[in-house]
């Protein structure tokens, strides 16, 4: 119903939505963004003939990097605690580095940050700092105290690097331009540096932060820079890391069982009219005598995934339960025509009894042939069955009697995304065997549905991601608090800036109802927030 709450003009909204929508401009279309300060910095410095010099700067206000004119190299450790602040699973869109830079030689050059390959610390160590001209700038370092880093030490004095001045990747992440007015500097993202956060996420005991240098010009060329650490009294000097990341979606898991499978059979002929609907196994490959198999299996994908989801990775597994020796690759292609699962039954029994079930049984009506899509009436339009010719996965099958599994590819997912749109289009795999040049026999026999075993059937295990739930107030509510207001419009505005839908109180964004967030969605709120809709 509607409220008597003051009202706004479509106009004057749509003001706000632009107004407020410039706080947000060059934010990450996609994105959540966080901002950090070091969990650690330091500076490790050489003297004034590049011989290590055991100082540091743990605790102090500054961070030294480049040549100094007398006294040596400065190079700058910092490292952010990435994994403590953002959520697992999390990917990294892009990052951004801003250092201020308060004392400084005449120059203008490049400064490079490099991935630290080991742990380090940050002592106690205090260097002090002075205006420019005083000669307490702060950049002569101070004495290392325990667990500081140094030029020759990770850890001072008890763990060295492997490497003097630290041990680092020799490509740089990143790099800017820093000149001589002291004044914010940022490095921007680049592909190396969203891979170091990225991976530091993903493994937070890899993460040692970034070594900080620039060209390091030899002697008597002073070319260094002071820069703001963690420690500097004045908040927005200290370091800080803008990161963007999205979260996907949770991922859901579901084991599905074939719900039809059967062999198809040839021998050095032609095509026979073979099956083994009911049978306790598929089978795959070259005989020696008897032609070759080729197995086939369907899983209802529709009928286990919900409508809508998102494959994310999907593999099959199968049991071998006797085969030649040698290993041999089986691919899974997509088939393009339905088929049937019919009565015949092979039989089973061990390897060189003669009744392994391989040599097939008499087609019953509705079985898959070499020839038959449905016997005896429908057929393939090419004999051995009509699929796709580019394999969607392939695996390696040995002579250990065990578990094989066809692991997640794009192609198999493509497979079973289409299968989960598109159920008429579902007529799952076929299985063939290839055979290398002078091999003789190459044939498998796996465990198909029918077998007594549970544990040996067919498996196909699917991870997808689901559509987020809607809005569970009203289209517009993104506060959530059941009404449509002046209030909602700063949400909104992040919401269609963002385009998180991820996010539950966007979901109340998507005023049209297209599960997409955007410029579409923005006359509908207006004419909402202009009449103040109460929710309940």
């Amino acid at each position: 119903m509607f409220s008597s709450a003051p009202r706004y003009s479509a106009v004057s909204i749509l003001a706000c939505v632009v107004i407020a929508g410039l706080t947000f401009v060059g934010q990450s279309a996609h994105a959540d963004s966080i901002v950090l300060e070091p969990s650690k910095d330091n500076t490790i410095f050489t003297d004034g003939v590049d011989m290590p010099a055991d100082l540091s700067n743990g605790a102090g206000p500054h961070i030294f990097v480049g040549r100094t004119l007398f006294n040596g190299l400065r190079r700058g450790l910092l490292a952010f605690d990435i994994a403590g602040n953002l959520p697992a699973g999390a990917v990294v869109e892009s990052v951004e580095l801003t250092m201020h830079m308060s004392l400084g030689t005449s120059t203008e050059t490049d400064y490079m940050l490099h991935r630290v390959l080991a742990d380090w610390g940050e002592g106690t160590s205090n260097s002090g700092s002075g205006p420019i001209g005083s000669g307490a700038g702060g950049g002569g370092g101070a004495p290392a105290s325990p667990n500081d880093a140094t030029w020759m030490h990770a850890f001072f004095n008890t763990q060295p690097w492997t490497n003097l001045g630290g041990d680092f990747a020799p490509v740089e992440s990143g790099s800017t331009s820093v000149g001589s007015l002291p004044a914010d500097y940022v490095w921007s993202s680049t592909p190396g540096l969203v891979a170091d956060v990225q991976s530091w996420l993903d493994d937070p005991a890899s993460n040692f932060g970034w070594l900080l240098k620039n060209d390091e010009p030899g002697a008597l060329q002073g070319r260094a820079k002071r820069f703001e650490s963690r420690e500097n009294p004045t908040p927005s000097f200290r370091p800080r890391l803008q990161i963007e990341f999205s979260v996907p979606p949770p991922t859901e898991e579901v084991v599905l069982m074939a719900i039809k499978d059967n062999t198809i059979i040839a021998d050095d002929f032609g095509p026979q009219e073979l099956s083994n609907g009911a049978g306790p196994h598929i089978f795959a490959g070259q005989t020696t005598f008897a032609g070759p198999r080729r197995g086939l299996l369907a899983f209802d994908v529709a009928g286990s995934v919900p409508a809508g989801a998102t494959i994310v990775e999907t593999e099959m597994v199968l049991h071998m339960s006797l085969g030649v020796p040698g290993d041999y690759d089986f691919a899974l292609h997509r088939l393009l025509a339905d088929w049937g699962e019919g009565t015949s039954n092979s039989s089973s029994g061990p390897q060189g009894s003669g009744a392994g079930g391989g040599m097939g049984a008499p087609a019953t009506p509705g079985d898959a042939t070499w020839e038959n899509t449905f016997y005896p009436n429908q057929f393939w339009t090419q004999l051995g069955g009509d699929f796709n010719n580019l394999e969607s996965a392939i695996a390696t099958v040995g002579l250990t009697q065990q578990h094989y599994t066809w692991g997640s590819t794009p192609g198999m997912v493509a497979d079973v995304q289409s299968w989960s749109d598109d159920p008429s289009g579902n007529f799952g795999w076929i299985i063939i065997g290839d055979v290398p040049v002078g091999a003789i026999r190459t044939a498998k026999r796996f465990d198909s549905r029918e077998h007594p075993n549970s544990d040996f059937w067919p498996k196909l295990i699917v991870r997808y991601t689901t559509p987020q739930e809607g809005c569970e107030t009203c289209a517009g509510d993104v506060d959530g608090n059941g009404l449509v207001n002046g209030a909602d419009i700063q949400k909104f505005v992040n919401c269609i800036l963002t385009g998180s839908i991820n996010d539950p109180m966007c979901g109340c964004a998507d005023m049209n109802a297209d599960m997409a967030l955007s410029a579409a969605d923005i006359l509908g709120f207006s004419a909402a927030v202009s009449q103040t809709i109460d929710c309940n």
